[in-house]
């Protein structure tokens, strides 16, 4: 069930990019805040408020207001196929992929940028979704 809401979030981010419009509605689910507030910690987000039902989240433009600033979300795992990566396997993705963006990675204490699981925690886990700048 995890999988499903956090594929409806990231298509309706994803066609709220394409078609310039940049206030959302999302389903409320704990995944889903704890997602966008890592979207806002990195910059992607005006912001967002949460309801009783859903959140209302405000995209960021660029400067020249002509698209967003992530290009692409793309669910790396999937309730079929599961994908962990332990620290070589970060450490080798980070240093030697020609990527401008992030990974999001779910550990066993929570959420966080590929980032932060690498350099701060020093600890990997489950791919849960890519976002190319």
């Amino acid at each position: 069930m995890i999988f499903f809401q956090l594929a409806d979030m990231l298509s309706r981010l994803h066609v709220a990019s394409c078609t310039r419009v940049v206030t959302v509605k999302i389903i409320f689910t704990a995944l889903n805040l704890r997602l966008l507030s890592l979207f806002d910690q990195e910059g992607f987000l005006e912001g967002f408020r949460v309801y009783e039902s859903f959140i209302l989240v405000y995209l960021r433009l660029n400067p020249l207001n002509t698209f967003l600033l992530f290009k692409r979300v793309k669910l790396i795992s999937s309730p079929g196929r599961r994908v962990f990566w332990n620290l070589s396997q970060l450490r080798k993705k980070y240093s030697y992929q020609n990527f401008s963006g992030i990974f999001i990675l779910s550990t066993s204490k929570g959420l966080f940028t590929h980032f932060d699981s690498l350099f701060n925690l020093r600890m990997a886990g489950e791919v849960l979704l890519k976002i190319s700048l």
